[in-house]
C-alpha cells in the first residue's frame, strides 16, 4: 500500500491564512500541528514549512516573531507601575475627599479587586501562549528552507 501524498501546498495556504486569525487561533492551530504527538504528522509539516518561497516565509517569521512579542508578560511590566501609580494617586484622593471612612474602604477594595483580576487574566494569557509562541518563532527561525540549501549550493 502505498502512502498518501502530503499537499504542501495546502498546508501552506491553511498557515498563511492562520497568521491573520487573532492569537487564540493561531495558538490552536500550532499545538495541533507541530506539537502533534505523531512523528509523522511533524516531520510532513516541517517539510512544507521547508517548502514555502521566501515571500512566504517572510509572512510567517514575521507572524511568529509577533505572535512571541505581543505574549511576553515583561512587555506589560512598565505599564502596572503606571497603574500602581494611578491606585496610588486615587487612593490619596479618595482619602482627602472621603468624609466616610467605610466608602474609602469601599471604594478601595473595589479598585484593587478589578485591578488584581484584570492583572491575573492579563499574566494567565500571555504565559500560557508564551510557550508556545516562542516554539513556533524558533521553529521558523532555525529552519534551514530550501531554497536558502539552493543559494549555498
Amino acid at each position: 500500500m502505498t502512502e498518501p501524498m502530503y499537499d504542501y501546498d495546502l498546508f501552506i495556504s491553511r498557515l498563511l491564512r492562520m497568521t491573520k486569525k487573532k492569537d487564540k487561533a493561531f495558538k490552536k492551530f500550532i499545538d495541533k500541528n507541530f506539537k502533534s504527538n505523531e512523528i509523522d504528522d511533524l516531520n510532513s509539516n516541517l517539510n512544507a514549512l521547508r517548502a514555502m518561497n521566501s515571500n512566504q516565509q517572510l509572512l510567517v517569521k514575521a507572524r511568529a516573531k509577533q505572535f512571541e512579542e505581543i505574549n511576553d508578560p515583561s512587555k506589560y511590566f512598565p505599564s502596572l507601575l503606571a497603574i500602581a501609580g494611578i491606585v496610588i494617586g486615587m487612593y490619596t484622593l479618595i482619602r482627602e475627599q472621603a468624609n466616610n471612612s467605610d466608602l474609602f474602604v469601599f471604594i478601595s477594595i473595589i479598585v484593587i479587586a478589578i485591578l488584581g483580576i484584570g492583572v491575573t487574566w492579563l499574566f494567565t494569557k500571555t504565559v500560557l501562549m508564551r510557550s508556545t509562541a516562542i516554539y513556533f518563532n524558533s521553529i521558523v527561525t532555525n529552519i534551514q528552507y530550501n531554497n536558502e540549501e539552493e543559494k549555498t549550493s
